[in-house]
């Protein structure tokens, strides 16, 4: 398999935009051919230049974060499910951060905590191509009937990938 470059000038190449567009197993292997050793140069890097600052600075310590988390940093690598970056969380987190000025409950730990429960079930919900308003309506009628409930399998069924939510709370909008 040869490399494919997206701005290959090269009009016999195949195009493509990102790695994501191949399948789990060539992007595992463009990745150790393309991106393995520019990983592997960056930490190297690293190793060399926080022994050159002093430890108060931000840098050397954005540089030990980094390298304390080194094989986790390199999942990517080795899963080609796994992805490089982390734009989607960025992209879904957004509009919450946008606005969380314009929300006086947020001004408080507790309604700080219940804003973000709140947000993560809308955008697990849309993730899973479900309306956010039906699936909170769902599980805000379904939780109450399990409050004496001491095992808690039935939490399975309420999750926006089982079969039950995704029957009752089915979003219109293709996700």
């Amino acid at each position: 398999m040869s490399i494919i470059y997206p701005w290959s000038s090269n009009p016999n190449v195949i195009r493509i935009n990102s790695l994501d567009e191949l399948s789990s197993s060539n992007r595992i292997k463009q990745r150790q051919l393309i991106v393995a050793p520019k990983v592997d140069d960056f930490f190297a890097w690293a190793k060399e230049a926080i022994l050159k600052l002093s430890s108060q600075s931000a840098t050397y310590k954005g540089l030990r974060y980094c390298l304390n988390q080194e094989q986790f940093l390199r999942v990517f690598l080795s899963d080609g499910d796994v992805p490089m970056d982390n734009n989607l969380a960025e992209q879904a987190i957004r509009p919450f951060t946008i606005g969380r000025k314009n929300r006086v409950n947020m001004y408080s730990t507790r309604g700080a905590e219940a804003g973000a429960i709140i947000y993560s079930l809308v955008e697990t919900a849309k993730a899973n191509g479900l309306s956010p308003l039906k699936y909170l309506e769902y599980l805000l009628t379904e939780l109450p009937k399990h409050a004496d409930d001491k095992k808690r399998d039935f939490l399975e069924e309420l999750l926006p990938w089982s079969g039950t939510a995704q029957k009752k709370c089915h979003s219109l909008k293709k996700s």
